[in-house]
């Protein structure tokens, strides 16, 4: 009867590391500019609530985008975001440059920055790159230092 009366001793909890969460994302967002967006799962439910498993893909295009640095066009698998991203900041140069890795995160991004900065380094740019952005560029999205 008092069993339930009883509390159990108390154990002590450790404190564990806290471990930064690796969000997995598909081969298909890797080789694009996708900004953050990738294949949603979830289910469909039914008018019976039946729930069956389905996914969203995202809205995915291809677009051939003018560089002004690299003097020719890239071709880039990207989605309707990225491209809405592209006109704010004012091009694809301000896009991949300004843009952090965590939002970037596509092996033809990272290669387009490397094409991009190397390109800058042979022209002999000493500007940075607020000065080739123009001012206010990317600045209300990404929080860029004025000292970039």
């Amino acid at each position: 009867m008092l069993k339930f009366l009883v509390r159990a001793p108390t154990a002590v909890v450790r404190k564990l590391p806290v471990l930064s969460v690796v969000r997995h994302t598909s081969g298909r967002s890797k080789r694009g500019l996708y900004h953050e967006r990738d294949i949603a799962f979830g289910n469909r439910v039914s008018f019976a609530e039946n729930r069956t498993r389905r996914s969203w893909k995202p809205n995915a295009q291809t677009k051939r985008l003018w560089s002004r640095i690299l003097q020719c066009w890239l071709r880039f698998n990207m989605t309707t975001r990225a491209l809405k991203c592209v006109d704010k900041l004012g091009g694809i140069d301000e896009y991949i440059l300004f843009t952090p890795e965590k939002k970037l995160d596509s092996i033809a991004g990272f290669n387009a920055k490397k094409m991009l900065i190397a390109k800058l380094e042979e022209q002999g740019d000493s500007r940075t790159l607020r000065e080739i952005a123009g001012p206010g560029v990317g600045s209300r999205l990404y929080n860029i230092p004025e000292e970039l």
